[in-house]
């Protein structure tokens, strides 16, 4: 069997998805005029950081689907499918910043340094709500949200987003990351904000 690829199609909803995800306050003429000046990479690379958010937002549907159906799919049961979507929707936000961050080089530090770049007031929001460690700097979290990316990428290390329990990364490098919410903190809707934020800013759209 020949299984061929075809060229990238481009979302044909750019312009409303990217108002719709990424909060912004730009008028829809002057948010297509920016695009339309974007090279064919940037596009591609934009295009791509959309379909991401997009599907995180699909897996939640599908996640709510299954509570709604008692964590049964045709009759098999899905027990636990709530927590794994939630800990992948955490993976996908995370590998967002890679998406906006873009070069291979010096991956690490320049998916750090985008978290780092966010404003005063969202990462006052994260430390005041997440401790690695029982450490609450910017540099801590964006370490360890690097650890649980590389993690479930190269390693396979699994990890459950439950409410109000600690979420336990083992035998990542030569430490363990241990990242402990706030009561009721959304950590999903942050992770949201977080890379709207970095898109923003990488595609010039502030």
């Amino acid at each position: 069997m020949l299984i061929t690829v075809t060229k990238r199609v481009l979302n044909p909803n750019i312009i409303d998805d990217a108002i719709k995800f990424m909060n912004l306050q730009i008028q829809k003429d002057e948010l297509k005029k920016r695009i339309q000046k974007f090279d064919e990479d940037t596009k591609l690379q934009f295009n791509a950081f959309l379909d991401r958010f997009e599907l995180t937002n699909h897996l939640e549907k599908f996640s709510r689907y299954a509570q709604n159906n008692k964590f049964k799919i045709n009759g098999e049961e899905i027990n636990g499918i709530d927590a794994d979507i939630s800990s992948l929707r955490i993976y996908l936000l995370l590998t967002c910043i890679d998406i906006c961050v873009g070069k291979k080089y010096q991956a690490g530090r320049n998916f750090k340094d985008a978290i780092k770049s966010i404003s005063v007031k969202l990462r006052e929001e994260l430390k005041g709500n997440l401790s690695v460690n029982n450490a609450s700097t910017i540099t801590r979290i964006a370490d360890c949200f690097w650890k649980l990316r590389c993690g479930y990428t190269h390693s396979g290390f699994r990890f459950h987003h439950i409410k109000n329990v600690k979420i336990r990364q083992v035998q990542l490098a030569t430490d363990d990351a241990e990242l402990e919410l706030a009561p009721g903190f959304d950590l999903i809707a942050a992770l949201k904000k977080t890379v709207s934020e970095i898109a923003q800013q990488r595609f010039g759209l502030v």
